[in-house]
């Protein structure tokens, strides 16, 4: 399971059911949860402190006592706990990182600014709001392309470098806006419930609900999901926690729930941590993100500028167009020669025919590509997959001729000396 299913579990969702009386319908309020996606919020924006914390887990201590049948075994095994619990091997000893971070989102266009910060910088972030200085990276996706826009360091100084692809930014803490965006970890619960594989048990206390589900989504992994559920605040989860046979696996908290002005409640404080058990018996924390609500309120169905989400490159910018197949890269100019100019031509040039000079200009549907990183596209692949299908058959068919040629000879050969050889007896 991803961390994505534990960032769902605080998902904030805007109910159109009200419970009446004081003791709430567990089942219908654990379905409930599961059944919303955040759908109904199709634009929001928010600025966080975000807090990553990641352990160093040395690869011995996790394979300790555990026989491999090769390399390869051990290897799998390995990329598994890694994906499973959010583990970076190359680590030789813990970190902590922190960030300012703000988010947009209108319909399908995302776009997300990120600056890395120091420890001691988030008190007076979080008391004056913001500072001008913050240098921001850029990720922005305007529905067709993503550019990503940052300064780097160079031995000349800084420079702005761009990258742009037709790939969607991905932005694993979608939940920060209450939304589900694959809906694949929330419908192992759902359907497990409704297909009735499961075992529900809970109570009332306090006016909130404590429900533990019960399930195995495949025989050799019971799953166990403690949740608590407030329905004065149409159905938030509170906290949750995730077991994988007996062996705790993570842990959500969201605190300090606030309502926006569009009337939705959001946790000004959400913490997410990832466990990892060692030899059945030692319980490590390996991972932890927490955001923290700063500046102006989060809020959701609001209007957005489209320009946020098509962020001018600045003038001098080095850009990588990964877009093409033969991906560019150029530099934006003044108006007098503008970017497209010099997309094309560089272009034309490296798609040249070099056995016949070409004038006109290679078409969009020529050069674009629709994968990251200027890879080939599924038509492309399936066409090369043919072309090479035929040459392999040609030389299969060239190299069993040329065999059977040899091996005629041969017997030929054989043959005749036999019959010399009966001949002068």
């Amino acid at each position: 399971m991803s961390r994505l299913t534990v960032s769902l579990l605080c998902v904030c969702i805007v109910s159109t059911v009200c419970y009446a009386g004081d003791a709430p319908d567990i089942e219908a309020a654990v379905i409930r949860f599961f059944s919303s996606d955040g759908s109904s919020r199709i634009s929001g924006k928010g600025e966080f402190i975000h807090q990553i914390y990641k352990k160093a887990v040395d690869v011995n201590d996790l394979t300790k006592g555990i026989e491999f049948e090769n390399g390869r075994h051990r290897e799998t095994y390995l990329r598994l706990m890694s994906k499973m619990h959010t583990l970076d091997f190359s680590m030789k000893e813990d970190t902590n990182r922190y960030f300012v971070e703000k988010y947009y989102y209108d319909n399908d266009k995302v776009r997300k600014d990120r600056a890395a910060i120091s420890l001691d910088k988030i008190a007076s972030i979080k008391n004056t709001g913001i500072p001008d200085d913050l240098d921001f990276a850029i990720h922005a996706f305007d529905g067709s392309k993503t550019i990503s826009l940052e300064t780097v360091s160079n031995q000349d100084g800084e420079a702005m470098v761009a990258d742009i692809v037709n790939e969607k930014i991905y932005v694993p803490n979608f939940h920060l806006f209450g939304l589900n965006d694959s809906g694949k970890d929330a419908e192992i619960f759902l359907n497990a419930i409704k297909n009735g594989q499961y075992t529900l048990k809970g109570f009332n206390k306090d006016g909130l609900i404590h429900a533990n589900l019960e399930f195995k989504p495949t025989p050799m992994m019971p799953m166990n999901l403690e949740i608590v559920l407030d329905p004065s605040k149409d159905m938030v989860a509170l906290s949750s926690k995730l077991y994988v046979g007996n062996n705790l696996k993570s842990e959500t908290i969201c605190e300090n729930y606030i309502r926006t002005d569009s009337g939705q409640w959001y946790p000004k404080v959400h913490i997410s941590r990832q466990f990892l058990t060692i030899s059945d018996k030692l319980i490590i924390k390996t991972y932890e993100e927490k955001f923290e609500v700063i500046g102006e309120p989060v809020d959701f169905n609001i209007p957005i500028d489209d320009k946020i989400f098509n962020p001018e490159i600045p003038y001098g910018t080095s850009v990588n167009d990964w877009r093409y197949k033969q991906p560019a890269e150029y530099v934006i100019n003044p108006p007098d020669q503008s970017a497209l100019d010099v997309i094309e031509d560089e272009l034309v040039e490296k798609n040249r025919d070099s056995s016949a000079v070409q004038d006109k200009k290679i078409t969009g549907d020529e050069l674009l590509d629709t994968n990251e990183f200027g890879t080939r596209s599924d038509d492309q692949m399936e066409a090369d997959g043919k072309r090479t299908t035929k040459v392999l058959i040609v030389m299969i068919v060239i190299f069993v001729g040329a065999f059977a040629g040899f091996f005629l000879r041969q017997w030929y050969i054989n043959r005749k000396r036999l019959t010399e050889d009966r001949s002068k007896q």
